[in-house]
């Protein structure tokens, strides 16, 4: 009972130390990417100075952080610095430059200390402080600031019409207390608070008044600084902030360069906590601090190693003197590594979980090549042989008496033993040597013996190639888990084909044919062109006839008076609108249109012939009946 009871206690204590473990962040700033950010601030710099008085110092600075040597003497040479400016002065005095308080520097001071803005306070109180003539200005509206602007549960606003507190004007005001106060310990607790958790990465934003774009790297790096000088930050929050830090590593802006080459120094160099990054190279396990320097004083331990895909933890799993890896099969396996300090300070016990490729070496071994005339190898064919990486030398020719190509090749592992993982792709490869064009087929596989038989006389070589000429024949061998790739020429193929029986290649098969021409019925002979005048002069002689028999006869059209001319007049004009549209039918008109104007055309002879025909019939009986009555 007694033994179950401590066993049951030292699973509890297990459980509470696992609880504290601390998950460092995955990457460290490195050599390359300290070259890269060197490279951003030399194209920024332009005649010693990187545009305002601002990006300048913290070029500067962030060169200093670097390691590199600058001279402040001649940074501040090459500052222009706006007397009517709190940020220059800011800046300039901050770095070290040394000024003199001019009545216009001492009352742009004085009004950004008793502006109201809590950021303008606290740089007008910053850089008073660094210089020598700081009695000149009067602190008395940045104290009657602090306590308007604070908020019950600690935070500060930016000013009386900000809506609600943030990160920036709450770190500011951290500052702004320790220079008014020195004596004074405030905590980091509320400001911690505004900050924003994502994915194992700790960051603070503000809504941003004088700066475009991205303003967390800024808003972090200030909170970090203020934070590590208060009390009440966490090591879990300086892991999580570093993580943040080393994932935002990839900025141009030398703005973004200075906060995070600073605050990534502020992790290194801290009495709170420094983190560190577990990282493998070349199955060696690692530890550095942020910036990639070695850290000593810490022991590394492989708790666990487990393969992914199958799920199998393996045994044995403890890392040599030197952090070199157990060795493990070929596979993808999740490995959880413990970092424990041998003393307490600032380093605190972490684990890291990372994932790691273990690769097999897999090379090609040998392969056999015969050319044959049919699908068949027989004991008359002739076997050519090679070593990797070796070619085979004599010259093969492919023509319709030998045209089926048989290949055999195998792999080995490492000690020229059978492969510990399968290639994920083998794959023979025809390159035209003329045309610079390749087609690749699939290896089929028996075992460890992989091949190809084909026809290259048939619609699978012929379809898919490029015709005759001379191919490069290649073995491509790949995977996710092999070391190396291999691409092993291992013979010359010279395929010949019959110039009447030649077979299309897949390139002259997909060219460009010949445009398609439609011929359509050639129209009939068309008459003479005297007879078709002719015609023309008999159709119209009627027309003649008529003009001419009316002067003849001597008749005459007559109109009846009154509203019955408009009805005869309307009857007539209806008919000569039948003819002018046979006509503009003839010429210009569709079938849809002509009909449409027949439609209006008709109902006008309708409505005006019916009367003008009524009107003729009622004077015909009235002129009979006169007649009788006579």
């Amino acid at each position: 009972m007694h033994g179950q009871l401590v066993g049951i206690a030292l699973a509890l204590l297990g459980v509470v130390a696992s609880a504290e473990l601390l998950e460092g962040p995955r990457v460290y700033l490195t050599e390359a990417d300290k070259t890269r950010i060197l490279g951003s601030l030399k194209a920024a710099e332009t005649k010693g100075t990187y545009g305002d008085t601002k990006k300048t110092v913290l070029a500067f600075s962030a060169l200093k952080e670097l390691g590199e040597k600058v001279d402040v003497n001649d940074a501040c040479k090459n500052l222009r610095i706006s007397d009517n400016s709190i940020s220059d002065l800011y800046y300039a005095a901050t770095a070290g430059c040394k000024l003199k308080l001019s009545q216009a520097r001492i009352k742009t001071l004085q009004a950004a200390i008793d502006g109201g803005e809590m950021a303008d306070a606290y740089m007008a109180v910053s850089a008073v402080s660094h210089l020598s003539d700081e009695k000149k200005v009067k602190f008395d509206g940045a104290k009657v600031l602090l306590k308007s602007l604070k908020q019950p549960d600690g935070t500060y606003k930016a000013s009386e019409n900000s809506g609600k507190a943030d990160a920036a004007s709450t770190a500011y005001a951290l500052k702004l207390t320790r220079i008014l106060d020195p004596a004074s310990k405030a905590s980091a607790e509320p400001l911690l608070k505004l900050g924003k958790a994502v994915g194992g990465e700790l960051y603070f934003t503000v809504p941003s008044r004088n700066r475009t774009g991205n303003v967390r790297l800024p808003t972090t790096s200030l909170v970090l600084e203020t934070a590590l000088a208060s009390t009440g930050i966490k090591a879990a929050q300086i892991s999580s902030i570093a993580s943040f830090l080393l994932g935002s590593k990839y900025v141009r802006d030398v703005e973004d360069i200075y906060h995070l080459v600073h605050s990534l120094n502020l992790c290194a160099k801290n009495k709170v906590h420094i983190p560190v990054v577990v990282s493998i190279d070349s199955g060696v396990v690692k530890v550095t601090d942020v910036k990639g320097n070695a850290v000593s004083g810490v022991t590394t331990a492989l708790v666990k190693a487990t393969n992914i895909p199958s799920k199998n933890t393996i045994k044995d799993s403890k890392l040599g003197e030197d952090g070199s890896l157990p060795k493990m099969a070929a596979g993808v396996y999740s490995l959880e590594v413990q970092v424990v300090p041998e003393k307490e300070g600032v380093y605190s016990k972490q684990v890291a979980k990372r994932r790691i490729t273990v690769k097999a070496k897999v090379v090609p071994k040998s392969a056999a090549l015969y050319v044959t005339r049919s699908s068949k190898i027989t004991d008359k064919d002739l076997k050519h042989l090679t070593k990797y990486p070796q070619s085979i030398s004599e010259d093969l020719i492919v023509d319709e008496s030998e045209h089926y190509l048989h290949l055999k090749f195998g792999l080995a592992g490492e000690g020229k033993k059978k492969p510990a993982v399968e290639p994920d792709q083998v794959f023979v490869q025809f390159t035209h040597v003329e045309k610079g064009k390749s087609a690749v087929f699939l290896a089929q596989t028996s075992g460890n013996v992989y091949g190809l038989k084909m026809n290259l006389g048939g619609s699978d070589f012929t379809e898919n190639t490029f015709g005759p000429g001379l191919y490069h024949l290649s073995i491509i061998v790949g995977g996710a888990l092999l070391e190396k790739s291999y691409n092993w020429k291992i013979a010359e193929l010279q395929v010949k084909w019959p110039s009447e029986n030649k077979p299309d290649s897949a390139s002259e098969s997909l060219a460009a044919k010949p445009e398609i021409r439609h011929i359509f019925q050639q129209p009939a002979r068309r008459p003479n062109v005297v007879i078709s005048l002719f015609f023309t002069v008999v159709v119209l002689a009627p027309l003649a006839i008529v003009y001419v028999g009316i002067g003849y006869l001597r008749l005459e059209l007559k109109f009846p008076s009154g509203t019955q001319r408009l009805w005869a007049m309307g009857f007539l004009g209806s008919l000569i609108a039948y003819l002018i549209l046979n006509v503009m039918y003839f010429l210009v008109l569709n079938i849809f249109q002509a009909l449409a104007g027949l439609g209006i055309v008709s109902v006008v002879a309708t409505l005006a012939g019916n009367r003008a025909l009524n009107f003729l019939n009622a004077a015909r009986k009235t002129g009979s009946g006169s007649k009788k009555n006579d």
